[in-house]
């Protein structure tokens, strides 16, 4: 059944376009999953510096 269905293949530029976009897309999302990670770990050891009066922010 699988053998009767046509399917249109986009051209080869467009399958590059889309490919470079996509690529671009999931190295900035992989930067900011990495900067979160950071920015939680800061906070986590900051907050409890502030709540007992360790650090004052000025």
């Amino acid at each position: 059944m699988l053998k009767t269905v046509k399917v249109c293949l986009p051209a080869s530029d467009v399958v590059e376009r889309f490919t470079n976009t996509v690529d671009s897309i999931f190295k900035r999302l992989n930067v900011l999953e990495q900067e979160n990670q950071h920015l939680t770990q800061l906070r986590d050891w900051l907050l409890p510096m502030l709540k007992n009066g360790q650090v004052t922010v000025a």
